[in-house]
C-alpha cells in the first residue's frame, strides 16, 4: 500500500532538513524514522542500454565497431 502524497513529502522534507544539519544525533533520528516507514524497497528496473551504429566512429572497421560498444557496457547496436 502507498502512503498518501502529502506523507510521503512531509517525511522527504524531513529527512533532507535533518541531512543539512550535520551528522548530529537529532538528524540521525529523523533521518531513521523518516526511513523506516517505508521498509519495502521498491523493484528494481532492468534497462537495457544502446547505441546507434552511425554514432560510433566511421574510421574503424565494423568488428572494432561492436567491440568498442561491448566495452563500453551497452547491450545492444
Amino acid at each position: 500500500m502507498r502512503p498518501p502524497t502529502r506523507e510521503f513529502f512531509n517525511s522527504s522534507v524531513t529527512a533532507a532538513c535533518a541531512a543539512s544539519l550535520g551528522g548530529g544525533a537529532l538528524a540521525d533520528s529523523l533521518v531513521a524514522g523518516a526511513t523506516s516507514k517505508t521498509s519495502a524497497s521498491p523493484p528494481t528496473l532492468s534497462l537495457k542500454k544502446g547505441v546507434w551504429y552511425e554514432m560510433l566512429p566511421a574510421k574503424l572497421s565494423t568488428a572494432d565497431r561492436f567491440k568498442m560498444v561491448t566495452d563500453a557496457g551497452a547491450d545492444r547496436v
